[in-house]
């Protein structure tokens, strides 16, 4: 797990905070307000922190999260200067004292029970080690993209697959020690590489490696994206496109995921004679991002070799 600075690095846990909230952004000052107001209204007892991680901002996000880490005594601002979603979550990780973490994008606005919901999501399943939570869309007028709103409870035994968009990374909770047997977040792949799917990834990863989760929808976000039906949500859609891909790719290669992968893939490419244009695009650029994957991972084994 590559690591950028973090100010300051505890990585301890402390009995004083049983849950860490974690919101990630760079150069969204202008939007940040809404999420960070919803944060201070998150009335709890029980112990947590809000962690803010400027991910490389070069706007004036770095005076906000100070004016806003000076009114609310929760807070810790984290610096991870590198670019990079997982760069930044990684930030999070080394530096969180809760040893369950939460991740939520900064865009999105906690429900007021938020950190009641996560902690009773795990304490409701002493063994498990992550939860995902419905991600409702805040203006009816934004594309219904990039949002969860089973009300049904959804169970992940250890050795999952976690299918791609069934957990969202805008709404995750991890316990810390899960995150750290895995070695952090991927940092080769999510927003900022060509693969974005780095969600998934840790999800699947910390199932293979013998965790149980959940999908448990009393935890809650709502999204506000401000996406509009146009040329920067039919990118947006290539690129999770490229992600499944690529996620597929990987974990084809691991003997103990192919077959998980493989029902899945069925699922969704087993309707070939019912399929749409849209959905013929969103397969050929699957089949792109598997393929850019795995140059890229002969490339990087070849330059090692």
């Amino acid at each position: 797990m590559n690591m950028d600075e973090v100010s300051p690095c505890t990585g301890r846990s402390d009995p004083t905070c049983a849950v860490s909230v974690a919101v990630c952004t760079r150069n969204r000052s202008a939007q940040l307000q809404p999420t960070l107001d919803a944060l201070q209204a998150m009335p709890s007892a029980i112990a947590h922190e809000i962690l803010l991680v400027d991910n490389g901002s070069t706007d004036d996000s770095a005076a906000v999260l100070a004016r806003f880490a000076a009114v609310c005594g929760r807070v810790r601002v984290l610096h991870a200067p590198t670019p990079g979603l997982t760069r930044a979550r990684n930030c999070a990780l080394q530096a969180a004292r809760g040893d369950i973490i939460a991740f939520i994008d900064d865009d999105c606005y906690v429900s007021p029970g938020f950190v009641d919901d996560v902690w009773s999501a795990f304490a409701d399943r002493p063994d498990c080690d992550f939860v995902g939570g419905r991600v409702l869309l805040y203006d009816p007028a934004d594309a219904p993209v990039t949002i969860a709103t089973s009300t049904a409870t959804e169970s992940y035994p250890p050795g999952s697959v976690i299918p791609s968009g069934a957990i969202h990374g805008a709404n995750m909770a991890f316990r810390r020690s899960a995150l750290e047997r895995i070695g952090g977040f991927d940092e080769q792949l999510g927003p900022g590489t060509p693969f974005n799917c780095e969600d998934a990834d840790a999800l699947t990863r910390v199932s293979l490696s013998g965790g149980s989760g959940a999908y448990d929808p009393r935890v809650t976000v709502h999204h506000h994206h401000r996406r509009r039906p146009g040329a920067e949500l039919d990118g947006l859609q290539v690129s999770y496109a490229a992600g499944r891909g690529a996620f597929a790719a990987k974990y084809l290669l691991r003997r103990k995921s192919r077959a998980g992968v493989l029902r899945q893939l069925y699922w969704l490419w087993g309707r070939s004679s019912n399929w749409h244009e849209r959905e013929r695009v969103h397969r050929m650029h699957e089949t792109r991002g598997a393929i850019h994957y795995l140059a890229a991972r002969l490339r990087a084994k070849v330059s090692h070799s």
